[in-house]
C-alpha cells in the first residue's frame, strides 16, 4: 500500500515535471487530459466479477427488450392519434370519435399504415368506419 502511494506521487511528481518542461498545443493538451482521465477511471476501477458481469449483460438485454417494447407501445399511439386526426379532417369529430375506441384494438402497424390509406379512399364516414370494424376484426382473429 505504501509502495503504491509512493509510485503514485512519484508519478504526479514526474508529471508535473515533464508539463513544465513540455508545451502541448491546445488540442493535444486536451488528448492528454482526456487519456489521463481514461487511465485513472481504468486504474481505479473495481473488479468486476464473472457473475456480476452475466448479471450486467443481462440487465442491459432487459434494458433494451423494455426500451424496444416502449417506442413499439408509442409509434402505434402517434399512429393512431395521426389517423384520428385524418378522420377527424376528413369525417368529422363524431366519426373520428368512434374509430378511437376501434383503433385502439389494433396493435399492427402496417395494419394502421393501410388504414392510413382507407381514410383517403373511403367515400364517407361510414365506408371508413365500415373498413376500420374489418381490419380491427381481421386483427383480432
Amino acid at each position: 500500500m505504501r509502495d503504491a502511494a509512493l509510485g503514485r506521487r512519484l508519478a504526479d511528481k514526474l508529471f508535473r515535471f515533464i508539463d513544465w518542461m513540455l508545451r502541448l498545443p491546445e488540442e493535444l493538451e486536451e488528448q492528454l487530459w482526456s487519456e489521463i482521465q481514461t487511465f485513472e477511471t481504468v486504474e481505479h476501477m473495481p473488479y468486476v466479477t464473472s457473475v456480476e458481469r452475466i448479471g450486467i449483460r443481462k440487465g442491459i438485454q432487459e434494458g433494451i427488450q423494455q426500451g424496444i417494447q416502449q417506442a413499439t407501445r408509442e409509434g402505434l399511439q402517434r399512429q393512431r392519434h395521426m389517423l384520428t386526426r385524418q378522420v377527424q379532417r376528413q369525417f368529422g369529430a363524431d366519426v373520428a370519435q368512434e374509430s378511437g375506441p376501434v383503433l385502439a384494438r389494433i396493435d399492427d402497424p402496417q395494419r394502421l399504415d393501410d388504414l392510413a390509406e382507407a381514410v383517403l379512399d373511403s367515400a364517407d364516414g361510414e365506408a371508413w368506419l365500415s373498413a376500420l370494424r374489418q381490419v380491427a376484426d381481421d386483427d383480432r382473429a
